[in-house]
């Protein structure tokens, strides 16, 4: 987003921001503020690209302590969640602040279009989850913010106080399913003896998200 749209954008979602770089009232302030979540729940292959299946939801609640929740879902190719996420992110904030809310979570190790390496998903799922609590504890300015909002395509603000309702994160459901797949892959090992490196948890556990994930690329490339 052009900064100049920056504000009256966030405003739609219940950010209050001053300009790109500033807030009025900063994230995680306040009650009632907005909450992000952001995490993957698999992949699946899209015209020979791997789609990694985002997961996201934004939530906000009353003065009577009612929750609301928006729940949606976006695919992204590896390469243009660095380019256009990893790589704004880690310049904007500038590598202490980086390292303060990312340093445990490092992003998924580079790939093709084909996707990343086996453990690709569950560094993206972790990455997405530290970039949500940088913007809940008001740690990203606001550009940072609609980054994250346009980006993984958030609902319009009016589909979004149509659709708002009392719901089960999306989130919440990724962590379960790379839980569950891990698990599976653990029994497989057990049963088959074989190397826990050698699995493709992804394929052993299957997609928590809408459409099938697979977990084979082409060329011998193991994809996850």
């Amino acid at each position: 987003l052009v900064d100049t749209f920056v504000q009256p954008f966030l405003e739609g979602y219940g950010y209050k921001a001053a300009d790109a770089q500033t807030w009025r009232q900063r994230p995680g302030s306040a009650a009632h503020e907005p909450i992000l979540e952001l995490g993957v729940s698999g992949h699946e292959k899209v015209s020979w690209v791997t789609m990694y299946n985002v997961a996201g939801s934004i939530s906000a609640s009353d003065s009577n302590s009612s929750t609301t929740r928006c729940s949606w879902f976006s695919k992204k190719p590896l390469q243009s969640l660095k380019e256009d996420v990893h790589d704004v992110v880690k310049s904007t904030l500038g590598s202490a602040k980086y390292e303060e809310y990312f340093g445990s979570t490092p992003f998924a190790m580079s790939g093709t279009l084909l996707g990343g390496p086996i453990g690709t998903t569950e560094r993206l799922h972790k990455w997405l989850g530290s970039y949500a609590a940088c913007i809940n504890k008001g740690g990203a300015p606001p550009s940072l913010v609609a980054l994250a909002l346009h980006y993984f395509e958030v609902p319009d603000p009016e589909e979004l106080q149509a659709t708002l309702a009392p719901a089960a994160a999306p989130v919440a459901e990724a962590s379960s399913s790379l839980a569950a797949a891990a698990a599976a892959a653990a029994a497989a090992v057990s049963r088959l003896s074989l190397d826990p490196d050698a699995i493709d948890v992804s394929a052993i556990g299957g997609a928590a998200a809408s459409g099938s994930t697979h977990g084979a690329a082409a060329s011998g490339l193991a994809v996850d």
